[in-house]
């Protein structure tokens, strides 16, 4: 279907523009690569695991990094209570497979799952419409407060600060 198709071309070349104009291009591209060939297994289990490892890649999660990469992506999306129950509940599955071996009957609503938070955080590094330098960079905007009167408040400290630095108190 020539109309399918050129869809499908007009959507990559959107994705190589905005590629094009992101400062940490290789990196993402990588991101690319692995997400490709995860999604490439026969295998769902060994797709769940490389898509885990994906979602600590792009949350930048080297540090504590269930907590960290749990959190992180469940900041992508407005219910992040839910979120971060649904990461809980993948983290258990994938802390079950790598240390116990045991595989699950629902391991392709699993690799869904996940993979719905990784689409996000693909997708969010993508767009990258803060300018971030960098894929930590870019994952550290993740540690930020969803509280918007915390964040007023965060930013009207950070002004005072920057106003009794330069001497105006």
């Amino acid at each position: 279907d020539q109309t399918k198709f050129e869809k499908i071309l007009a959507f990559a070349k959107n994705i190589r523009t905005r590629l094009s104009n992101l400062s940490y291009r290789e990196d993402i591209e990588r991101s690319f690569i692995r997400y490709v060939r995860a999604l490439d297994s026969a295998d769902l289990n060994d797709t769940f695991l490389r898509l885990w490892s994906l979602l600590e890649h792009l949350t930048d999660s080297t540090h504590d990094p269930y907590k960290v990469a749990t959190r992180r992506a469940a900041f992508m999306f407005a219910d992040r209570e839910r979120s971060q129950l649904v990461l809980s509940n993948l983290t258990i599955h994938r802390n079950r497979f790598v240390h116990v071996g045991s595989e699950t009957e629902d391991i392709e609503s699993l690799v869904f799952q996940l993979k719905r938070y990784v689409d996000s955080l693909l997708r969010f590094h993508l767009g990258n419409g803060f300018g971030f330098d960098s894929r930590s960079e870019a994952a550290r905007f993740m540690d930020h407060s969803p509280d918007k009167t915390e964040l007023k408040l965060k930013a009207r400290r950070i002004q005072q600060a920057r106003n009794f630095i330069s001497g105006g108190v």
